[in-house]
């Protein structure tokens, strides 16, 4: 038998569940949107909004669905060698699909190469 809860906007959600579908994806655009505004830089942030980008990532994510690491699903289009370390942003041969675990893996041990 299923138990139920109310989320925080008032729709009845599964208990087991944090919050509905629509809070959820509201929180991601928050949080998204937070750090475009306080922690990426302004050339970056350009750069991950632009038409070509997506395009590009919406392509390579369709052609590798999949993590370059583990093989889960992967939601991230990430460049193997950074741009800021001189990676080309819009050649594929750069690029990897990976899990947000695995980015995250990958984002921490490239920022404590970065602060030695």
């Amino acid at each position: 038998m299923n138990t139920y809860k109310f989320c925080k906007c008032g729709k009845k959600i599964l208990s087991h569940l944090s919050k509905c579908s629509e809070c959820k994806i509201t929180t991601v655009r928050n949080q998204n949107k937070h750090y475009d505004a306080f922690k990426r830089d302004r050339d970056s942030s350009s750069f991950y909004h632009s038409v070509e980008w997506k395009k590009l990532r919406s392509s390579f994510i369709n052609d590798n669905p999949f993590c370059f690491k583990c093989g889960r699903f992967a939601k991230i289009v990430d460049h193997v060698i950074p741009i800021r370390q001189g990676g080309e942003k819009l050649n594929v041969t750069n690029l990897q699909s990976l899990c947000m675990t695995c980015h995250n893996k990958k984002t921490k041990e490239e920022l404590k190469g970065v602060r030695g």
